[in-house]
């Protein structure tokens, strides 16, 4: 009887064993979503473990070297697939940054490979960073870093002095930045899904509809049949939306408030040196040209709503007995 108890408590012990050593195999296997980028020396002890530990318990799968790397691991091949794989960059970026090799290695390939970078300036100011003239590096190397930190320097990021500042405070909130990030990149990538779907699908059945229509519409079958619904439906949203914005008063107050606080030919400083604010794209989609003429259509347009709304308002309230009270 206790031989058979033993055995079985030493078969469970194993089989657990062997389950969590799956687990963390498979979690090791998964790529990394959250690249975090930082001087060891700066930050390692501190912004960056805590960060990585945060966005650990939260279920993410970040890369940082000394956690994800182990012995016989090569160096090079190792961070730049952490650096393919990611979804997101953080870099954290301290008074002795730009003194690495690996950490501008890295923010370069991280802009290199188009990834969203998430700066965070701790303990140094943007203007500090420069790329110092070490021998070592080649002039192409010199050349890379410094159009990456130059980038790098001219995004909102996050600002923390360890001397004043609470290190749960900068934790959180870069941790909410990095959800809120991971959460839009994932909902673009479900919108390329689908409209990859349904261009596939369009491709494959609207020609041979335009020609045989009527024959053709006979050998589809009902999933097809439904997704050329779809689509169609779609395409009638689509048509709704687009002129739906002349009747919001939100997009001719968004207008005012953008003349406001630019004028015509003002600039800011981009990637490429100075861009216009008429061609900032969220600014460029509303198609204002920041002249008067189309302040006062903005203004006149208000107004005009305002009167109609409350018009339709109240004769609605008529309609259903409430100003006879």
């Amino acid at each position: 009887m206790q031989r058979n108890m033993a055995m079985s408590f030493f078969q469970r012990r194993f089989f657990s064993q062997q389950r969590r050593t799956q687990m963390v195999a498979r979690r090791v296997l998964e790529p990394c979503d959250v690249f975090l980028n930082h001087r060891s020396m700066d930050t390692k002890k501190t912004v960056a473990t805590l960060l990585y530990d945060h966005l650990k318990r939260h279920g993410f799968n970040p890369f940082l070297d000394n956690k994800n790397m182990k012995p016989g691991d090569k160096l090079f091949e190792k961070i730049n697939r952490a650096v393919m794989e990611c979804k997101i960059g953080v870099a954290v970026l301290s008074p002795r940054y730009t003194e690495s090799y690996f950490c501008l290695h890295e923010l370069a390939l991280l802009l290199g490979c188009n990834k969203k970078v998430i700066p965070i300036f701790c303990d140094v100011k943007p203007s500090q960073l420069r790329v110092v003239n070490n021998p070592k590096w080649s002039e192409d190397e010199l050349r890379r870093f410094r159009r990456a930190l130059e980038e790098v320097k001219f995004t909102v990021g996050l600002t923390f002095n360890s001397s004043k500042g609470n290190f749960s405070e900068i934790v959180n909130s870069s941790s909410d930045i990095i959800i809120g990030s991971m959460i839009e990149l994932k909902n673009e990538e479900r919108m390329q899904h689908w409209a990859s779907i349904l261009h596939i699908r369009l491709l494959g059945f609207l020609p041979s509809l335009s020609s045989h229509f009527h024959y053709s519409l006979r050998a589809i079958d009902a999933r097809e049949r439904k997704i050329f619904r779809n689509v169609q439906a779609l395409l009638h949203v689509l048509v709704f939306i687009s002129w739906v914005k002349y009747i919001s008063i939100s997009y001719y107050n968004y207008q005012l408030f953008i003349a406001s606080q630019y004028s015509n030919g003002e600039t800011y400083p981009c990637s490429t040196g100075q861009c216009q604010v008429a061609e900032f794209p969220s600014i460029k989609q509303t198609g204002f040209h920041f002249n008067l003429q189309e302040q006062v259509m903005a203004a006149s347009a208000l107004v005009i709503m305002m009167i109609d709304y409350r018009l339709i308002a109240y004769v609605a309230l008529m309609r259903i007995g409430v100003t006879k009270k």
